[in-house]
């Protein structure tokens, strides 16, 4: 039996690969892919939580991004068009955090969700050239110094979050993160 589960997941992650793709291509592919649907279902938890908390506009967020990344995985899967998926994937890792992060209340209130978006230059060292890397992490860059700029200004306008549920989420936030950096490492070593 638990073979048969492995045999499945196996297939899932793979199921973007075309025959004539390189190793070195079907690895990424489905790396991408198991990144992917780790964090869509880590969103699902997380917008759950954030909603049921009392910030339904927090928790629309990821849920929002679980359900694009979903499309996104399906349409990879139906076209084959791996350009497009893992642009769609990097671009709502990258941004969707800092949303998240801004609706909290800024800094203070949601900065441990940034080890999300830190997955798109962190990603782009292995998906891409060092100058398109380069700009991913550009990128990334210039969403935290615009994120220093607004901060006062969103701060002003979303409900503190109490420090025993703002630890919490540090904690939840900072275990996920670190588990699924260790599992993907874990997956390329392997390979």
């Amino acid at each position: 039996m638990e073979n048969g589960k492995s045999d499945f997941f196996w297939k899932l992650i793979n199921f973007g690969v075309l025959a004539s793709d390189s190793e070195e291509q079907r690895i990424k592919k489905s790396v991408l892919t198991l990144i992917s649907g780790a964090i869509a279902m880590l969103a699902i938890v997380w917008g759950s939580l954030y909603t049921y908390s009392g910030y339904p506009l927090s928790g629309a967020i990821p849920l929002a991004y679980a359900f694009i990344s979903a499309c996104s995985i399906t349409y990879f899967f139906v076209t084959k068009k791996f350009s497009f998926f893992r642009f769609s994937q990097f671009f709502m890792m990258l941004i969707l955090p800092f949303l998240l992060m801004w609706s909290l209340g800024g800094f203070a209130n949601g900065s441990v969700v940034l080890i999300w978006a830190f997955f798109t230059p962190l990603a782009a060292l292995f998906f891409h050239d060092l100058n398109s890397s380069f700009r991913w992490i550009t990128a990334y860059l210039v969403l935290i110094v615009i994120s220093a700029f607004i901060d006062p200004i969103v701060s002003d306008y979303t409900l503190p979050m109490n420090q025993s549920l703002n630890i919490t989420y540090f904690v939840m936030n900072m275990g996920a993160g670190f588990l699924l950096i260790f599992f993907v490492i874990n997956y390329f070593v392997k390979e």
